[in-house]
């Protein structure tokens, strides 16, 4: 049996330049990598700054938001917020009209109350306790058409086709919203009964 002749080994310098090719080209992969791991890293930070980074819930109310940056926080309500049909003739709902009512701890720019799909912007009544003690903000207004005959509020007549008196109650969704002058902006929902009368 004839036995092959072993090729020679390669020159050393031959040998040199292929394994500097290969730690060449590793350097170029970890050097590709490094940077897409940079480029993801920038990018998180990009997102994270653009939705608002202070966690759940944002920055209490009265804090001065970052510019351009809308902040909506919780709102604690001093008192219950009140709703009543709100007619030219008592207990009269076809006027479709309620009145609204809500309290603040503080002093805001603007108050919207909204009841199924159907929002008013409520005034600052400017009623003011003396300094001495904590004083709530009271700020109301009347929607029309607020749905008594067709929508949230829709109640049963009790006394005619017209005139409710409260005998079957109703209550809806009131969802209160303040703007404050630093740009914050809070919400709350609560489920409020319905008054037969207003004022």
């Amino acid at each position: 049996m004839s036995v092959r002749p072993m090729s020679p080994a390669p020159p050393r310098n031959v040998l040199r330049a292929l394994f500097d090719e290969a730690w060449g080209r590793a350097r170029r992969r970890r050097r590709r990598i490094a940077a897409l791991v940079v480029l993801a890293a920038v990018g998180g930070a990009l997102v994270t700054a653009v939705r608002g980074g202070d966690g759940p819930g944002g920055p209490a109310v009265g804090e001065r938001p970052a510019a351009g940056a809308a902040r909506t926080v919780a709102l604690v309500l001093p008192r219950a917020p009140g709703m009543g049909v709100a007619c030219p003739v008592a207990n009269s709902i076809a006027c479709d009209r309620v009145g609204i009512a809500a309290w603040l701890s503080q002093d805001a720019v603007r108050v919207v109350a909204t009841v199924g799909g159907r929002s008013v912007v409520l005034q600052d009544r400017h009623i003011r306790c003396p300094t001495a003690r904590p004083c709530p903000r009271f700020y109301t207004g009347a929607l029309q058409p607020a749905g008594l005959l067709d929508g949230a509020l829709e109640v049963t007549p009790d006394h005619g086709a017209d005139r409710w008196y409260g005998r079957h109650p109703v209550s809806a969704p009131l969802r209160i919203t303040p703007t404050y002058a630093d740009g914050t902006r809070a919400v709350t929902t609560r489920t409020v009964p319905l008054a037969p009368g207003w004022g």
